[in-house]
C-alpha cells in the first residue's frame, strides 16, 4: 500500500510530532529554524509528513528550484526505522517530484569519525534506492558532505546556483 503525505503548516495536527522528530534527528549545528521553513513564502520550501494509514511515520523537507528537488531534511520515527519506511518515503518523493532530479546531502563516509559506520550505512541506503554519487562535495559547519542524485546528475555549478537562488528567494532564512 502506498504511503500518503500531507503538507505541514502551523495548523497541522502533527506539527508538534514533526518538529520533535526534526529536533531529535538532526544535530543542533545542522538545523535551520524550523518555523522559518513553515513561514517560507517563496514557494520553494515544503515540509511534508508521511503516513501509513493513520500512523505518522516521518517527514521530509524539500526545496524545489528549477529541475532540482533537494531533500534537506528527512527522518523516520525511531521505532519505525529499518522497516522499509525510508525507502517507501523516497518512492513517494520520486513519484511526486517526477521529472525532477532529486538530491540529498550526506556526511562523507571518507572522513575518519566516530559515526563512520552510520555514514556508510546511510550512503548504501541511498544507493539501494537509486541514488548515484555526483562530483559535488563541500565542507559545512565543520563537516564534509557529498551530494547524491536520483534522476540525473547535478553539477557543482548547478548546486551553487541552486543555493544562490534559495538564499535570495528566502532572504537567507532557509539557504
Amino acid at each position: 500500500m502506498m504511503l500518503k503525505y500531507k503538507n505541514v503548516d502551523f495548523t497541522s495536527s502533527e506539527l508538534g510530532e514533526v518538529k520533535a522528530l526534526y529536533e531529535r534527528s538532526f544535530p543542533q549545528n545542522e538545523r535551520r529554524e524550523f518555523d522559518d521553513m513553515l513561514k517560507d513564502t517563496s514557494g520553494l520550501c515544503k515540509v511534508l509528513s508521511y503516513w501509513d494509514e493513520d500512523v505518522f511515520i516521518g517527514f521530509a523537507c524539500l526545496l524545489d528550484v528549477g529541475s532540482i528537488s533537494h531533500i534537506i531534511y528527512f527522518a523516520v520515527k525511531e521505532h519505525l526505522r529499518d522497516k522499509g519506511y525510508g525507502s517507501r518515503i523516497l518512492d513517494c518523493i520520486h513519484k511526486a517530484e517526477k521529472g525532477m532530479r532529486v538530491i540529498v546531502d550526506i556526511e562523507s563516509a571518507d572522513t575518519d569519525c566516530d559515526n563512520r559506520g552510520q555514514r556508510i550505512k546511510r550512503k548504501e541506503f541511498y544507493i539501494r534506492n537509486g541514488y548515484e554519487e555526483t562530483q559535488v562535495k563541500y565542507h559545512w559547519h565543520g563537516d564534509d558532505y557529498e551530494i547524491m542524485s536520483f534522476g540525473g546528475d547535478v553539477t557543482r555549478k548547478e548546486f551553487s546556483e541552486f543555493w544562490r537562488t534559495v538564499g535570495s528567494s528566502t532572504q537567507g532564512k532557509i539557504g
